[in-house]
C-alpha cells in the first residue's frame, strides 16, 4: 500500500511538472501574440475571471460550532434568515428588469384602454400577458416569500426579546442588532420599489382590462373558440386573482399589514423591547443619512434614504407613536433628496410615496415644497455640472495613471504598503463609478420625471460623464488578471487586522475573567466563543456566508464591552471592505450598467452628431460605442426568454448601426472626397488652391485618427471607419469613370492622394495601357527546363528575371506577358502548360531520389536523424548549426564537378529548378486570372442570365442581328466560365506524386534533415551573388532566387514533412549561432576600446566592424530564406494528401 502510494506521488509530481512547463510556454505564446496586436490600449480577456465565486462545501451549522449551544442556535437562525434575504436580493433585480423590458415590449394603447372604447384593440398586448404568466406567477411567489421571511424576522426578534425565553448567560439588550433591521428595511425596499415601477409602466392598465377580460369568460364561456371545462376557467380565474393582488401596486402594503399581525403575536414585553430597539435603529440611521451629500452621492447611499423612509412608515404603521426628532429629521432628509433614481427611469419621489402609503400623522409633519426642491436641486445641476466634469477629469485622469503603474508592474511585490497602496486605488475607482452613476441617472431621470428638455450643455456633460465611466470599467475589465492577483492578498490581509482585533479583544476578556467573580465566568465564556466564531469565519475564502456570520457574531458579542469604540468601527469598516473586495465584478456591474439609457435612445444618436461637429477626440468616440454596446448587452441577457422584448433590441442595435453610418461615417466620407477633389483641381489651377487646414468644419488631423481607428462594435457587428471610406471612394470613382470615361486619369490621381490618408480605393481596371511585349508562353512551354535554368524567380513581385545576358538589359516575365500570351492563344493551353511541367518534374525527382539514394548522403543523413532524436533535449530541441555545416564540409570532400561546384550546389540547384517551374505554373494562374478580369472589366453582372437571343427574337429583328446577338452571348459566357478558375494546380502536382510517400521510396524520408546544410549552401551562393552587383560583375550577379524557397516547400508537403522539419528549429538556431556570434564581437570590440592607444587596437577595431557587417548581412539572408520559405507554405495548405 504505502509503495503503491510512492508511485501515485511520483506519478503526481511528474504530471504536476509537465503541467508546469505547459503553462509556461502557453504563457510565452499568449505574450507573443499579445505583443503581435497593435492596439492603443488592452481589451477586455475573451476569458474572464470571476473574482465574486468563492464557494465551499461548510454549512452555516459547521461554521457555527461551538460549545455553546444557545449560541450556535441564535447564530444559526439568523444567519439563515440572513441569506435567505441575500438570496430574495439577488433575484429581485433580474426580476423587476425582466419586467420593465416586458412592459416596454408591450404596444402603447393604453389611452385607448384608459377610455374603455369600445374600438377593436390590439390584441398583441394582452396575448403578451398570457404568455408571460409565468414571470407574474414568480412575482407573486417572490413577494409571497418576502412576507414569509419578514414575519420570520420579527416572531424570531420577538422570541429573542422575550424575557420568558431563557438564553443562558446572554444578556440580549447589549446586542447591536442593526443587521437584522437592515435587513428588515431591504425586504420593505424590494416591494416598494416594485410599486414604483408598476406605477410608471404601461403593463398596469393592461392588466386590469386583461382581468376584466378573464372574469367574463367565467361568466360566459361560450365565448372561446375552443371548448374549455368549467374548472380550468374555475382555476385560472383564481390564479389571476392571486396573482392580481401583488399587482395593484400596494405591494408595499400588503407587506406592513404583515408585519403588524406579525407584531400582534408578540407578548407585551418582547413587543416594547422590540419597538425600542427599531427606534434606537430609527435614530441612528437618520442621523448618518442627514450626513449623506446631496450632489456627491452614490445609489447605495440615496438607496438608504427610501428604505429609512419605509423603515419609519413600518415603525408608525406597527406601533403608532414615534419620535417627532426622527420624523424631523426625516423631512430634513427627503428635502434634501427629493427624487432618487432607482432602476431603469423609475424615480422615487417622497411626496407620492407619503400621499399613498404614508400615516396621517406623518403626512400632517410633512410641509416640504418638493416640487421647488426639485426645481431647485435640476438649477444646481445645470449650473454645477460643467465644474463637476473638469473636476471628474483631472481626478479620474490621475486614478487611471496611479492604478495603472501599480497593476502594471511585473514584479508581484505583496508588501504592505503596496497592498494599502492597491487597496486605496481600487475602492477610489468604486468611489468614482457610484458618483458618477449617480450622477447620470439622477440627472436623466429627473428630467424624464418633469418633463423637461435636456439642453446642450447638459447634454454634452451626460456624454462625458458617461465617458468617464466607462474608462473605469474599460480598466477593470481589461486588467482582470492582475486584480484577481492582488484582490486575495489584500482580503487575506484584511481579515488579518479582523484577527488582531479580536485576539487582542480576547486578551483582554481572558485578564478581566481572571480578575471576575466566578459567577461573571460563563459570561466572559460566551464572549470568547463569539470571538471564536468570528475568527473561523476569517479563515476561510470571503464569501457572503462567512461575512453575515462574522456580523451577526460581532453583533451579539456585547461589542461596546468586549471592543473599544474604535475597535468596533473598524471592524464594521473591515467586513464591508472584504465584502466589497469579494464582490468587486458584480459591484462593478451594477455602478456600470446604463441599462436605463434604454428609455433615453435619442442620446446615442445626438451624441454621436455632436462627436462630429465638436470634433472631439477619438477615444470619446470609442467611449461612446462601448456605453451604447453595453446598454444592448445588458437588455439582452434579461430579455433572452421574450421574443418581444429581442425584436425591440434587435431594433435598437439596428438604429444604433444606422445612425453611427449616417451621422459619422457618411459625413466623413463626404468630407473626404471634398478635401481630395478640392485638392486635385486646387493644383490644377482649375480654382484657387486649397489649404484644408483653413476648414473650420473638421479638423484635419481629427478625420486622420478616425481613419486609422479599429473596427468599432455597433450593435453587435463591427464598423470600420477606414473600410466604409474605402467602399464609398471606389464606388464613387468607379461611377463618375464609367459616365465619363476620358476623365480616368483625374480619379486615378484622386486616387493616389486618398492615400494620404492610409486609404488604398479598389482600382477600377479600364483599359488605359498598351499591351506588354515578352517571352511567348508557347515558347517557354516547349523549352521548360532552358528556362527554369536560365531566369530566377521572384516570389513576392511575381516576375522572372534572366540570370545573365550579353547585352545591357536582362529580359524579364512578368504576369501581364503571361496575360497578353494567354489572350492570343486562349486559356486552353494552362493544362498543357500545366502537364509539361508535370513532365519535367518528373525527370528532376528521379534525380532528386537518385542524389538521397547514395549511400554516401543517406548515411550522413541518417546519422545525424539519429544523432538529433537522442539529444533533442541536451539540444533545446534545435538543430546544431555546427554540425550541419560539418555536413557541408564532408560533402565537399567527395569531389567537384567540372565547373568547381560540389554535390550539394548541386543539389540546390535541382531544387531551385524544381520551384522556379512551380512559380511558372502560379504565374500562369495568375496572367490566366489578370486576363479574364480585363476582359470581363465592362460586364456590369456577369451572374444574371442573358436573354439577347431571346430579345432579338421577340422584337423580330434582323437574321444578322439574331446570329450577332447568339454569338455575343456564346462570348460573355465564356469569359464568365473563364473568370473562375477553381483548378487547384499545385494541389494537382501534389498529388501526382505522391507514390513518393511510398514504402519503396523509404530513403526519401530523411530528407527533412538535408535542409539545414542545403540552407547554409544557399546562403552563401546567394550572398556572393549579390556582392557581384556592387562589384559590378555581370557572370553571376543575382539580387534573388526564390525558386529555391518554393522548391523546399514544394518538397516538403509532398514528403509530408513540413512538420518533422519544424521539429528541428532551424531558424531559431540559426539565429542564437549569430547572435552568440555578435556578442562574442561585442566583447572583443570592448577590449580593443581599452587597447585603442595602439595601433594595434584600431586595426583589431577595423576587423571586428567588417565581421560584424558580414554576420549581419548572412543573419539577414537566412531571415529573407526563412520569411520567403514561410510564404511559400502557405501555397501547399489546400494541397490534398
Amino acid at each position: 500500500m504505502q509503495r503503491n502510494q510512492q508511485n501515485l506521488n511520483y506519478y503526481g509530481a511528474t504530471q504536476i511538472k509537465e503541467f508546469g512547463v505547459f503553462l509556461d510556454n502557453y504563457d510565452v505564446q499568449l505574450q507573443r501574440l499579445a505583443s503581435n496586436i497593435s492596439l492603443e490600449e488592452p481589451t477586455t480577456p475573451t476569458v474572464s475571471i470571476r473574482l465574486d465565486t468563492s464557494k465551499e462545501d461548510l454549512s452555516c451549522i459547521q461554521l457555527v460550532d461551538t460549545d455553546n449551544k444557545i449560541l450556535n442556535k441564535i447564530l444559526y437562525t439568523f444567519s439563515a434568515l440572513c441569506h435567505e434575504v441575500d438570496s430574495l436580493r439577488d433575484e429581485f433585480e433580474d426580476m423587476v428588469r425582466e419586467f420593465q423590458c416586458f412592459d416596454e415590449s408591450m404596444d402603447d394603447n393604453t389611452e385607448q384602454l384608459r377610455e374603455e372604447s369600445l374600438v377593436t384593440l390590439d390584441r398583441s398586448s394582452l396575448l403578451a400577458i398570457s404568455g408571460r404568466i409565468e414571470l407574474l406567477t414568480r412575482i407573486k411567489c417572490y413577494f409571497e416569500r418576502i412576507v414569509e421571511v419578514s414575519v420570520t424576522i420579527v416572531l424570531q426578534l420577538g422570541a429573542l426579546f422575550d424575557p420568558s425565553n431563557k438564553f443562558g448567560h446572554f444578556n440580549h439588550s447589549s446586542w447591536e442588532l442593526d443587521l437584522m433591521f437592515n435587513y428588515i428595511a431591504d425586504l420593505m425596499f424590494m416591494p416598494l420599489l416594485f410599486d414604483v415601477v408598476l406605477t410608471n409602466s404601461k403593463f398596469k392598465t393592461y392588466w386590469k382590462f386583461y382581468v376584466k377580460q378573464i372574469r367574463a369568460l367565467k361568466l360566459n364561456p361560450k365565448k372561446l373558440t375552443k371548448p374549455v371545462k368549467t374548472d380550468q376557467i374555475y382555476d385560472l380565474n383564481k390564479a389571476i386573482d392571486e396573482i392580481a393582488i401583488w399587482l395593484d401596486e400596494n405591494a408595499y402594503k400588503h407587506v406592513l399589514e404583515a408585519m403588524f399581525n406579525a407584531k400582534q403575536k408578540l407578548v407585551m414585553e418582547s413587543a416594547t423591547m422590540f419597538a425600542d430597539r427599531f427606534l434606537k435603529y430609527l435614530k441612528q440611521r437618520t442621523t448618518e443619512t442627514a450626513g449623506l451629500s446631496a450632489s456627491l452621492s452614490s445609489n447605495d447611499e440615496t438607496t438608504t434614504v427610501v428604505k429609512l423612509n419605509a423603515m419609519v412608515n413600518l415603525y408608525h404603521y406597527m406601533f403608532v407613536s414615534i419620535d417627532k426628532s426622527v420624523l424631523k429629521g426625516l423631512m430634513d432628509v427627503n428635502e434634501k433628496f427629493c427624487g432618487v433614481p432607482l432602476m431603469g427611469k423609475v424615480l422615487w419621489i417622497p411626496d407620492d410615496f407619503f400621499r399613498k402609503y404614508g400615516h396621517k400623522t406623518i403626512r400632517d409633519c410633512d410641509r416640504n415644497d418638493y416640487r421647488k426642491a426639485r426645481d431647485a436641486h435640476l438649477t444646481y445641476r445645470r449650473k454645477s455640472l460643467a465644474k463637476d466634469i473638469l473636476v471628474y477629469c483631472i481626478q479620474i485622469s490621475s486614478w487611471l495613471v496611479r492604478i495603472g503603474a501599480a497593476f502594471k508592474s511585473t514584479k508581484h511585490d505583496t508588501t504592505l504598503d503596496v497592498l494599502r497602496q492597491k487597496c486605496g486605488l481600487i475602492f477610489e475607482g468604486i468611489h468614482y463609478a457610484q458618483e458618477i452613476s449617480f450622477l447620470v441617472q439622477s440627472v436623466t431621470s429627473l428630467h424624464w420625471y418633469m418633463q423637461e428638455s435636456i439642453n446642450r450643455q447638459m447634454f454634452q456633460a451626460v456624454g462625458k460623464l458617461l465617458e468617464y465611466l466607462q474608462c473605469v470599467n474599460n480598466f477593470f475589465d481589461s486588467n482582470q488578471q492582475a486584480i484577481a492577483e492582488t484582490n486575495q492578498f489584500i482580503i487575506q490581509h484584511l481579515q488579518h487586522k479582523i484577527f488582531i482585533i479580536v485576539v487582542n479583544s480576547k486578551k483582554k476578556l481572558i485578564t478581566e475573567a481572571k480578575q471576575a467573580k466566578a459567577k461573571k465566568s460563563e459570561v466572559f465564556i460566551d464572549k470568547l466563543s463569539a470571538f471564536h466564531v468570528i475568527e473561523r469565519c476569517m479563515s476561510g475564502p470571503a464569501n457572503r456566508t462567512r461575512l453575515t456570520i462574522a456580523r451577526l457574531a460581532v453583533s451579539i458579542s456585547d461589542p461596546k464591552q468586549s471592543l473599544t469604540p474604535e475597535s468596533y468601527e473598524k471592524i464594521r469598516l473591515l467586513l464591508d471592505q472584504i465584502d466589497t473586495l469579494s464582490n468587486l465584478q458584480s459591484k462593478l456591474r451594477r455602478l456600470c450598467d446604463i441599462q436605463f439609457l434604454f428609455w433615453h435612445q435619442s442620446f446615442f444618436a445626438l451624441h454621436v452628431a455632436e462627436y462630429y461637429d465638436q470634433a472631439y477626440a477619438q477615444n470619446n468616440l470609442k467611449y461612446l460605442v462601448q456605453t451604447a454596446s453595453n446598454c444592448t448587452d445588458s437588455l439582452e441577457k434579461v430579455s433572452a426568454t421574450d421574443e418581444n422584448m429581442q425584436k425591440t433590441v434587435a431594433k435598437l442595435a439596428k438604429y444604433h448601426r444606422k445612425t453611427f453610418s449616417e451621422s459619422l461615417m457618411n459625413q466623413i466620407s463626404n468630407h473626404i472626397e471634398t478635401y481630395i477633389r478640392l485638392d486635385y483641381y486646387g493644383k490644377t489651377a482649375q480654382i484657387e488652391p486649397f489649404n484644408p487646414f483653413n476648414d473650420t468644419s473638421m479638423a484635419l488631423n481629427n478625420i486622420h485618427s478616425l481613419v486609422r481607428m479599429e473596427p468599432l462594435l455597433v450593435g453587435g457587428q463591427y464598423l470600420c471607419i477606414k473600410e466604409h471610406v474605402k467602399r464609398y471612394l471606389s464606388n464613387t470613382y468607379y461611377t463618375l469613370a464609367s459616365i465619363s470615361q476620358h476623365d480616368w486619369k483625374i480619379y486615378k490621381e484622386m486616387r493616389c492622394q486618398a492615400a494620404s490618408y492610409q486609404i488604398e480605393s479598389i482600382e477600377d481596371q479600364l483599359p488605359k495601357q498598351t499591351l506588354e511585349q515578352g517571352l511567348d508562353v508557347l515558347e517557354i512551354m516547349h523549352n521548360i527546363e532552358q528556362f527554369v535554368s536560365h531566369y530566377v524567380y521572384n516570389l513576392n513581385f511575381q516576375i522572372f528575371i534572366e540570370q545573365s545576358s550579353n547585352n545591357n538589359f536582362l529580359n524579364t516575365v512578368s504576369i501581364g506577358h503571361i496575360a497578353n500570351s494567354l489572350r492570343r492563344h486562349g486559356n486552353g493551353i494552362i493544362n498543357t502548360t500545366v502537364n509539361y511541367t508535370f513532365q519535367f518534374l518528373r525527370q528532376k525527382f528521379f534525380t532528386f531520389s537518385h542524389f538521397l539514394y547514395d549511400e554516401q548522403i543517406k548515411a550522413r543523413l541518417t546519422s545525424d536523424a539519429k544523432y538529433f532524436l537522442e539529444n533533442a533535449e541536451s539540444l533545446n530541441q534545435t538543430y546544431d548549426y555546427e554540425r550541419a555545416h560539418a555536413f557541408n564540409r564532408r560533402i565537399k570532400n567527395l569531389g567537384l564537378s567540372d565547373a568547381g561546384e560540389t554535390y550539394m550546389d548541386l543539389f540546390r540547384k535541382l531544387i531551385c529548378h524544381i520551384g522556379n517551374a512551380m512559380g511558372y505554373v502560379r504565374m500562369i494562374r495568375s496572367g490566366a486570372l489578370h486576363e479574364c478580369t480585363e476582359a470581363t472589366v465592362y460586364l456590369p453582372m456577369i451572374d444574371q442570365p442573358l436573354n439577347f437571343t431571346a430579345y432579338t427574337k421577340e422584337e423580330v429583328l434582323h437574321d444578322t442581328t439574331v446570329s450577332a446577338a447568339e454569338i455575343l452571348e456564346h462570348d460573355i459566357n465564356s469569359l464568365c466560365n473563364n473568370y473562375r478558375i477553381d483548378t487547384n494546380y499545385f494541389r494537382l502536382l501534389v498529388n501526382a506524386f505522391l507514390t513518393l510517400r511510398h514504402a519503396e521510396n523509404i530513403h526519401l524520408q530523411n530528407f527533412y534533415m538535408i535542409i539545414p546544410p542545403l540552407t547554409i549552401n544557399f546562403v552563401e551562393y546567394i550572398i556572393k551573388a549579390k556582392e557581384k552587383i556592387t562589384k559590378k560583375d555581370k557572370i553571376g550577379a543575382l539580387f534573388t532566387d526564390d525558386g529555391f524557397a518554393i522548391g523546399l516547400a514544394y518538397i516538403l508537403k509532398l514528403l509530408d514533412q513540413t512538420t518533422k522539419f519544424n521539429s528541428l528549429h532551424w531558424f531559431r538556431s540559426v539565429k542564437n549561432k549569430y547572435n552568440r556570434e555578435l556578442e562574442k564581437l561585442d566583447a572583443q570590440q570592448a577590449q580593443c576600446v581599452k587597447t585603442s592607444n595602439h595601433g594595434d587596437g584600431e586595426k583589431l577595431l577595423q576587423t571586428v566592424a567588417l565581421s560584424r557587417r558580414r554576420l549581419k548581412m548572412v543573419q539577414q539572408e537566412f531571415d529573407l530564406l526563412f520569411c520567403n520559405l514561410s510564404s511559400a507554405k502557405i501555397f501547399f495548405n489546400d494541397a490534398v494528401d
